[in-house]
């Protein structure tokens, strides 16, 4: 099975949201004392404006037409799967020592590949 440069590229800039993501939870969550769903909303926001720059510039600048809002809304549809595995992952759980963390990756993981499909077919055109 052959994986297409546009996929890889859209799964490079995922790991680098990804840790933009990781980064401004820990900076909410545990810097700034914050709960652990308004961090994740605020890590969630920043994510999505540098996935959607890196995307633009990099996986899709072939493409002539990008919309920075249906993006948004894509992404937040993805969020929705994302903090769903984020949840269920502190509730059951809860007795894991990261388990933030480790919901925040598997969620991410789990909102990967509907984000492609959206943002490929939706968002860049």
């Amino acid at each position: 099975m052959r994986i297409s440069k546009k996929y890889s590229l859209f799964f490079i800039v995922g790991t680098i949201g990804f840790f933009v993501d990781l980064s401004f939870f820990t900076l909410f969550f545990e810097l700034a004392h914050q709960n652990p769903y308004l961090s994740r909303l605020g890590s969630f926001l920043v994510a999505v404006f540098a996935t959607f720059m890196l995307n633009n510039r990099y996986t899709f600048r072939e493409r002539k037409k990008s919309r920075p809002i249906v993006y948004l809304i894509s992404q937040s549809l993805g969020v929705g799967i994302n903090m769903l595995v984020f949840t269920l992952f502190i509730w059951y759980f809860s007795w894991f020592p990261f388990q933030h963390y480790f919901g925040l990756a598997t969620g991410s993981l789990a909102a990967m590949f509907f984000n492609y499909e959206i943002s490929s077919r939706y968002v860049f055109k």
